[in-house]
Parts: C-alpha cells; sequence; structure tokens
C-alpha cells in the first residue's frame, strides 16, 4: 500500500514538470512569459507594389506618360500603352514637374522613379527623381460659319488648317488636315458637314466613344483594321475624321491619331 503511494506521488510530480514546460522562458530571468504575436493590421492599408514595366537602370525606372488633367495640386498622367502593367491612371504633384516648362494637357512626360507604386486610384508613386517634358503639343482651331473646333498636335506632326474659302481642297466645308511629318503621302482630315452621306454596299459601322461623346467609326475593309471615317455625334455632330490614303503609315500610328481625335473640341455657333 505505501509503495503504491510513493508511485501517485511520482507520477503526479512529473506531470507537474510537463505542465510548466509549455511555457517559454524568454526573459533570462528565471521567470516564465508568455509570447505575444503584434497585430499590425490597422497601422496602414496601402499596398506597395513593384513594377518592372518600365526601363531600369541602377534602381531607376523610366517609363512615358501622358498629361490628362492639370488639378489645383496635383496632376493625373496615363501611362502611354505597354509603360506600366500597375494602373492606367496615376497622380504626380505639381512640384514633380519640371519648372522650366509650359506643362498642358496632351504632353508626353517622361518620368524616372523607384518602381514602387502605391496601389491607389489614382496610383500614386513611391518616390520620384525626375520628371522630363518629351513632347509638346500645340492646340489648333477651324473656323468658319458653323462655329469653330479644335485639335492637340503633337510634336512630329504636321498640319494645314483649311477655311471656307479653300472649301475646295477637302472633303468638308472647312476643316484640319494632319499627318506625321515626313510622311510622302495622306493624311487625316478632319472637318466640318452639314450633311455627311456614305455608300452603304460593304459598309460595316461601329459604335464607339470619342471626345466625350459618342461616335461612329467606319470600314470598308474591316479586315484591315483601319477605319475610312469617323463621324462624331452628340455635342461634336457634324465633324467628321476620314482618313485619305494614309494607310501606309495609319497602323503604326493608330494610338496617336486616335488621342488627336479624343483631343477634339467643337464650340457650335448658336443661330438666333
Amino acid at each position: 500500500m505505501r509503495k503504491f503511494i510513493i508511485t501517485v506521488l511520482a507520477a503526479g510530480m512529473v506531470l507537474s514538470m510537463s505542465g510548466c514546460g509549455s511555457r517559454e522562458n524568454v526573459s533570462g530571468t528565471g521567470e516564465s512569459s508568455v509570447a505575444v504575436q503584434e497585430d499590425k493590421t490597422g497601422e496602414n492599408d496601402t499596398e506597395v507594389q513593384e513594377d518592372n514595366t518600365g526601363e531600369n537602370s541602377d534602381d531607376m525606372w523610366t517609363f512615358q506618360a501622358v498629361v490628362k488633367k492639370i488639378e489645383d495640386t496635383t496632376v493625373l498622367i496615363e501611362p502611354v500603352k505597354g509603360a506600366l502593367n500597375s494602373s492606367d491612371s496615376i497622380r504626380i504633384g505639381k512640384e514633380d514637374l519640371p519648372e522650366s516648362e509650359d506643362i498642358k494637357t496632351g504632353d508626353t512626360l517622361e518620368i524616372s522613379c523607384d518602381g514602387m507604386v502605391l496601389e491607389t486610384y489614382p496610383a500614386m508613386l513611391a518616390k520620384i527623381y525626375e520628371v522630363r517634358l518629351v513632347k509638346s503639343t500645340e492646340k489648333i482651331y477651324a473656323e468658319g460659319s458653323e462655329g469653330n473646333f479644335g485639335l492637340l498636335i503633337p510634336e512630329g506632326w504636321s498640319y494645314e488648317i483649311f477655311g471656307e474659302d479653300k472649301s475646295e481642297e477637302i472633303f468638308g466645308k472647312y476643316g484640319i488636315h494632319f499627318y506625321p511629318e515626313g510622311s510622302e503621302k495622306g493624311y487625316i482630315e478632319v472637318s466640318l458637314h452639314e450633311n455627311f452621306g456614305v455608300c452603304g454596299t460593304g459598309l460595316v459601322q461601329q459604335e464607339i466613344s470619342l471626345a466625350g461623346d459618342r461616335a461612329v467609326a467606319g470600314y470598308y475593309d474591316e479586315a484591315q483594321q483601319i477605319w475610312d471615317f469617323i463621324r462624331f455625334e452628340g455635342k461634336n455632330e457634324k465633324i467628321v475624321a476620314q482618313q485619305y490614303e494614309a494607310k501606309e503609315w495609319f497602323a503604326e500610328n493608330k494610338d496617336t491619331i486616335m488621342d488627336i481625335l479624343d483631343s477634339l473640341e467643337y464650340y457650335a455657333r448658336i443661330q438666333f
């Protein structure tokens, strides 16, 4: 009986020692303490993502973007196609712009940064090293009896303005021709038409959004993906864009052509 009691007491001591072993001694003083995991979920909800799409040189990433909107203290920019994968809209501060340049909507900027993009919308860049003006634009206007309209023409492109006194040289009543500098033939015409009619044979029409309103693109050879005309609607009604013998350079410049057309502003003359 006595032997049985001693055995039970020994087993109890072993269990007691095992229970103490579940606590970790981290203080080094012999006292036991419990490790606590720190919760940081409420400190910062903005994630940082590294975007390596641009050109890399010694931890500096460079990409190009078009100025879309100039605000009081910031500027909204849109990376050119393929420049960044992480966001299609970025906000930078006006203090980052070069002081010596008069930056306008439609200008192309070259931005050097550390490649870290804050995942807000519009996105923001963690650190900007330099912003440089690459391509400036010029707003040109065609004026006539139905009002005036303007386009932003970037550097590297030529243009001609035709008034109503030169209507025999264009398809419309008055308008603008633009084309890449150095091109031997072809142009895009943007002109005013009181009545614009087309042949329906073989015509495929596609509704698009352009210059802040509706538009219709017309194709006679849809396989080439080169439109023959764009008829603006809504607030830009009566304005028509047509391509004339521009197929040699149209495809490689399509994005720029559409950016120019997207900059259209039409101020119709009110008839009393």
